[in-house]
């Protein structure tokens, strides 16, 4: 790998959605969003909800990523998101299924239910 990459490894409870070399990071952190690139400095970033961007073989994959946290420690980028996927994976009809589900819901997670409805019909619009 070259020297001028960052090690990239994004995981789940359920399973790791990415691993690989990367140019560029933009992470969605709950202060905002935030790019990493080669020797960036040390940090630890709760996330937010939000579409994860990486540049790897100068293409751009999007995953969603529903909170976690973050870690950048010399050149590796760690990524542990309390569930998520590649936009490849999400079905665009079944998110607004979802995301119409999650506005007529009473519960107690609505309001969470809404935003990671949102995102996911959001991430095929980009």
């Amino acid at each position: 790998m070259s020297e001028s990459k960052l090690t990239v490894t994004v995981i789940s409870p359920e399973k790791q959605i990415f691993s690989g070399p990367a140019e560029y990071v933009n992470i969605p952190g709950t202060m905002g969003y935030f790019g990493v690139l080669f020797n960036h400095s040390p940090i630890v970033s709760e996330l937010d909800v939000g579409i994860l961007e990486i540049k790897h073989d100068g293409k751009i994959l999007k995953i969603v990523v529903d909170g976690g946290f973050a870690e950048v420690k010399a050149n590796q980028v760690k990524i542990l998101t309390n569930g998520g996927d590649v936009q490849e994976k999400i079905d665009p009809n079944r998110a607004a299924v979802d995301l119409e589900k999650a506005i007529a819901s009473t519960s107690k997670t609505r309001n969470e239910d809404i935003k990671k409805a949102k995102v996911r019909v959001l991430i095929h619009k980009t």
